[in-house]
Order: structure tokens, then C-alpha cells, then sequence
């Protein structure tokens, strides 16, 4: 949670909370739930960005195509060129 890693940091605030690995997660879960959430939680002020990382580049066109939610960070260790 969110929360509880804002306890253990001892802040009020995290910068960026970063989706990290999506492709091994559900995407149509990440679009449809989780970025929604943390969308909430900028709102309120919680955090401050959110973000995906990743290594296929097809997964970041998938999340990217179908959220609603603005990505603010989008983090690729993929070795081709961009």
C-alpha cells in the first residue's frame, strides 16, 4: 500500500509511485484499476506522479492507448532504440 510506504519512508508525500514490471502483471488490471487509484491519490495530494516500467516496448503502447489516467513517468531499460 501506498500508505504503508509512506509510514515506513517517515514522509507525507512520495514523489512517484512507479508501476514497475507491468508486463508481468494484468494489463487490463493496471489500466483499469491501479492507474485509476493512484490517480486518486494525486489528486488528494498523496503522490506527486505516477509512472510504468517495463522491458517489452509493446506493453507501454498497450497502458498508454487504453488509460485514462495521465502516466507522467515512463521508465524502459529496453535495449533497442527509441
Amino acid at each position: 500500500s501506498v500508505y504503508e510506504s509512506m509510514e515506513r519512508l517517515k514522509v507525507d508525500r512520495l514523489d512517484t509511485v512507479l508501476c514497475h514490471d507491468v508486463e508481468f502483471g494484468n494489463l487490463d488490471q493496471i489500466v483499469e484499476e491501479t492507474l485509476p487509484a493512484l490517480q486518486e491519490l494525486k489528486t488528494k495530494g498523496v503522490i506527486r506522479a505516477i509512472g510504468i516500467s517495463g522491458y517489452p516496448l509493446n506493453v507501454y503502447k498497450y497502458v498508454i492507448d487504453r488509460a485514462t489516467t495521465p502516466i507522467d513517468v515512463v521508465l524502459s531499460y529496453c535495449h533497442y532504440c527509441l
